[in-house]
């Protein structure tokens, strides 16, 4: 088993409520969590960059997933 790092930058529609944030996940576990979902639209909440975000589908009311940042040293 090999770890690499890199960086990468992805861009999708998004409706954005709230101040701007810079926050990095893993993308795994990220795209893991997104692609537990099912439906076409999905919500992100983030309170702060050193939070978890939580990961809902508005229709799937039993379905809830967290994810931690990664710490960005500036």
């Amino acid at each position: 088993v090999s770890s690499s790092v890199g960086t990468n930058t992805a861009q999708v529609n998004a409706e954005v409520e709230g101040a701007a944030l810079e926050v990095a996940f893993n993308a795994k576990f990220l795209a893991d969590a997104i692609g537990a979902t099912q439906g076409e639209t999905i919500t992100l909440k983030l309170q702060a960059p050193d939070r978890p975000i939580v990961v809902v589908a508005p229709d799937q009311t039993e379905y809830l997933n967290l994810v931690m940042p990664l710490r960005l040293d500036a």
